[in-house]
């Protein structure tokens, strides 16, 4: 036997060739949903169903699944058991009888380690793991194996980080990286750094883990270092006040290490640029020290396009390559978003100097992200992490667990590059807001009645076939997952139609009942303004910070934190600019509002359509009903009148398919 040479091959000499139709396999560390794995069996024919709820799996199972084992070429089939506190022998009598029984856990991959510590690491981090632990020939305990896997999986060794350069370096890395560690981890790292007395002064409990901290803590850092290099500058108490109230601590952030980090967060909107005159500074003051200007802002309009440059520069640079894994692609996005919003606020003369080199990219972009959905996007609906919408209520209900009250904000339509302009005007008027910000993948087709309804039911559009062409059933189905966890019925409440004036009255009233626990809000202003948006992405922006100055958003935000509820805010799906091809004059359309997508309940009606349209992108994902058949517009196409420029959803485009989310707090400074 070939000896296996990563954790994957382990699982899968289990499983491969496939023997029977019908495997179930216990996993209670979800090692079946690793797109690596979930590739390798969709390679050899295998499909993985998740049991979780008995009803939505019985529909599954004997809709898609069940006539399909028995085919001359049957479908193979991996029934997972996910919950470490039931067993194979909870599922069906018919399937336990007639499948053949595995189990897979983290404890038998990897036995000389501490399985408390392993089964908190995220499964991205398993390959480094397995690799090293290969030549470990003892049994560790728990704190030797959070050293281990700080050491070799995070690169992280806490006995090297001496001085204030050493934990700002680690802190960069790991904070531009947006890399997690798991709690357990975290404060064993923070217990071990607290031995050393240089980090007493520092709030170590408060910028290891928490980004948005770390960023606040290292703009107030900026303020100050700026008066270390510039004496002369001269820092307001507002000015002070915006970024919290860390202590100053001298850090060298001239040092080599630390300024290569410190460019590019403020190139990419992490960090924010001071204008010169708010520091009585003049471009002369600042010519000893020119390279501190990547964060202090002399001539906005010049700068502005410099920032385009090389940002577009830096994205190319950076694009993801073909293997990558979500987490890179989710990584990325928040950062095409910056530079659509930087380009829509350029003046038209810079847009057009510099629109070459910006389609050329958006072109590499596009190519890339559509060629890595067709891959792995079918692997994402069943993982165990928050990646794709329909998980956030399984994310809400494990809020629940310490907050007293959780709230879904969902806006319908809004991508991620509108959620840039929402979030810098209400934290202009409110910087005491802070925002714990991510992005998750939206279903496809990126239109309303599929997607929202699957974040709102926590289900995959397949459990609700009799509803995906519309959204009237989508309180009765919010409802349902919360009555499903044990909630009662007058804990759970829902709203829609919200977002112009007047319109916060009803949320008011739902707050007035005593027992509510959970919430669900759709706030419908920017599709509404999405659909009638003639300037093309540019005007639609500032649309959008047209309505954010209304103060709704804000409104609601603090109505809800004063409830104490924490907040959760998200999107069904994005949008881009699009020009039309020409529409089919048939109707069998599932969303007016789709002019990126048409949708067939019948192959042969959708294959007329294609023979009109030629380049029309014929692609089924994972998780729909069967006789839902997408036909998706080609590239930044849609299907209305040829040459019409409209902003529409419905497609794959990465600004249509990942979307924002957003926890919702108040800062503690």
């Amino acid at each position: 036997m070939v000896e296996a040479i990563s954790w994957r091959d382990v699982i899968l000499r289990d499983l491969l060739p496939p023997v029977t139709p019908l495997t179930l396999a216990a996993d209670p560390d979800c090692l079946l949903t690793e797109e690596g794995i979930q590739q390798n069996l969709r390679n050899h024919g295998y499909e993985v169903l998740v049991f979780q709820d008995p009803i939505e799996f019985r529909f599954n199972y004997e809709s898609q699944y069940r006539d399909r084992l028995h085919q001359a070429e049957p479908q193979y089939l991996i029934v997972a058991i996910q919950k470490a506190s039931q067993s194979l022998q909870n599922l069906p009598y018919d399937l336990v009888k007639a499948g053949r029984q595995l189990t897979i856990s983290l404890a038998n991959l990897f036995p000389n380690l501490s399985y408390t510590v392993v089964k908190q690491l995220d499964l991205n981090c398993l390959d480094r793991l397995y690799q090293e632990t290969s030549r470990l020939s003892r049994r560790l305990g728990d704190n030797g194996t959070k050293d281990f896997v700080l050491k070799h999986v995070f690169d992280i060794t806490p006995d090297a980080i001496q001085t204030e350069i050493d934990l700002l370096r680690l802190l960069l890395k790991r904070h531009y990286r947006n890399q997690q560690l798991p709690s357990i981890l975290d404060e064993h790292l923070i217990q071990q750094l607290r031995q050393n007395n240089r980090f007493q002064h520092i709030p170590l409990e408060r910028i290891i883990s928490d980004r948005e901290a770390f960023f606040e803590f290292l703009q107030s850092q900026w303020l100050h270092f700026i008066q270390t290099q510039i004496p002369k500058a001269r820092l307001t108490a507002e000015l002070a006040g915006q970024y919290g109230s860390f202590p100053h601590i001298d850090l060298s952030l001239e040092h080599e290490d630390i300024r290569v980090y410190i460019d590019n967060l403020f190139l990419e909107g992490h960090l924010k640029t001071i204008a010169a005159h708010d520091l009585n500074l003049s471009s002369i003051d600042l010519q000893p020290v020119p390279w501190i200007t990547a964060g202090i802002s002399v001539n906005p309009e010049v700068e502005q396009e410099q920032r385009l440059i090389k940002l577009i520069r830096h994205l190319s640079d950076s694009l993801p390559t073909p293997g990558v894994s979500h987490q890179a692609w989710l990584s990325f996005a928040p950062r095409w978003a910056e530079l659509l919003v930087l380009r829509s606020q350029s003046s038209t003369s810079v847009q057009s100097k510099h629109e070459l080199s910006f389609v050329q990219l958006q072109q590499q972009v596009d190519t890339a992200f559509l060629n890595w959905v067709q891959l792995h996007y079918g692997g994402l609906f069943n993982q165990a992490a928050t990646v794709m919408l329909h998980h956030i209520p399984r994310l809400m209900m494990r809020q629940l667990e310490s907050a007293q009250k959780v709230a879904l904000l969902v806006l319908d339509g809004m991508a991620l590059d509108q959620w840039i302009i929402l979030r810098n005007v209400v934290q202009a008027t409110n910087p005491r807001l802070k925002f714990q910000e991510s992005a998750v993948f939206a279903w496809l087709p990126t239109i309303t009645s599929v997607s929202r309804q699957a974040l709102f039911s926590g289900r995959s559009p397949s459990s609700f076939p009799s509803s995906i062409n519309s959204t009237h059933k989508e309180e009765a189905l919010w409802c349902q997952f919360w009555l499903d966890q044990g909630m009662s019925k007058s804990a759970i409440a829902y709203a829609k139609s919200l977002g112009e004036e007047g319109s916060l009255s009803s949320v008011e009233d739902l707050l007035t009942r005593p027992k509510l626990r959970v919430l669900g809000l759709v706030v419908n202003s920017i599709d509404e303004r999405m659909h009638h948006a003639m300037d093309g992405i540019t005007g639609f922006h500032k649309q959008i910070a047209h309505w954010a100055e209304m103060r709704f958003i804000q409104n609601i935000i603090h109505l809800l934190l004063r409830q104490n509820f924490t907040i959760f805010l998200t999107s069904d799906h994005g949008n881009i600019e699009a020009i039309g091809i020409g529409s089919p004059s048939e109707r069998a359309i599932a969303d007016l509002r789709g002019e990126r997508v048409r949708v067939y309940n019948n192959e042969t009606l959708k294959q007329q359509v294609k023979e009109k349209f030629p380049d029309v992108f014929d692609w089924t994902p994972n998780g729909l009903p069967k006789d839902y058949l997408p036909l998706f517009a080609p590239g930044r196409t849609a299907f209305v009148s040829k040459g019409e420029k409209i902003v529409g959803h419905g497609g794959l485009s990465i600004e249509e398919l990942i979307v924002p989310l957003v926890q919702i707090r108040r800062s503690n400074s």
